[in-house]
């Protein structure tokens, strides 16, 4: 990962602060297994040839902005290997830190529209687009682990096709243990990369669930 432009620790804070909620209750992080909103739109009927334009993933943390090139090329890989898509690699690296809401859920929703107000200059052709985000905090032990991952797919005109967010509230998420001791570079990627195979095995299990109940 590289380090680009920094974020104000104000605005980071309080996404922060509510990492464990997922909706505008907060309330104590119990496991859950369907996080954010259900899948919508084609994505459903795509037979695996829709094209994905997939961007480097944001890693926030305190300090600012990183960006992840090894996870965007595990999630085309991933597309490619499950049927889902045919993923292109863009190389601009996007910042959708200006989403606010305070609580996550809030901020992810702000963010599908953040996303979407960047695509037209964008000028893609692809039908879809597809962002990972990686929110990191500090840990009481002195190392770092990510308390929130937010993907965002949507259709090439900016519509939701299939985004949802992961915190301590979801099982999946809690059982992963996404966090490390260890502060450096090689090790944030490691777990980085190890939120991203649960990002994205979220993603096809949301999607096959979908189908059957299609």
């Amino acid at each position: 990962m590289k380090r680009s432009t920094f974020i104000a620790l104000t605005v980071l804070s309080a996404v922060a602060a509510s990492f464990a909620c997922c909706s505008k209750h907060q309330g104590p992080a119990v496991p859950n297994p369907e996080p954010g909103i259900p899948p919508t739109g084609s994505f459903l009927e795509s037979d695996g040839t829709s094209t994905v334009t997939v961007f480097p993933a944001v890693v926030r943390t305190f300090e600012g902005v990183a960006y992840s090139q090894a996870s965007r090329e595990a999630a085309i890989a991933f597309l490619k290997e499950n049927r889902l898509g045919v993923g292109q690699a863009s190389d601009t690296e996007l910042d959708l830190a200006n989403t606010g809401g305070g609580v996550q859920w809030n901020a992810f929703q702000n963010g599908i529209k953040a996303l979407a107000a960047k695509l037209p200059e964008q000028k893609l052709s692809s039908d879809y687009v597809m962002l990972l985000e990686f929110l990191v905090t500090n840990t009481r032990s002195g190392g770092v682990a990510v308390g929130g991952i937010e993907c965002y797919l949507l259709e090439g005109n900016g519509a939701n096709a299939c985004s949802f967010l992961l915190n301590s509230h979801h099982s999946v998420f809690t059982e992963a243990g996404l966090s490390t001791a260890d502060l450096s570079p090689e090790a944030r990627e490691q777990m980085i990369m190890k939120g991203t195979a649960v990002a994205l095995a979220e993603l096809r299990r949301r999607v096959a669930e979908a189908k059957k109940g299609a």
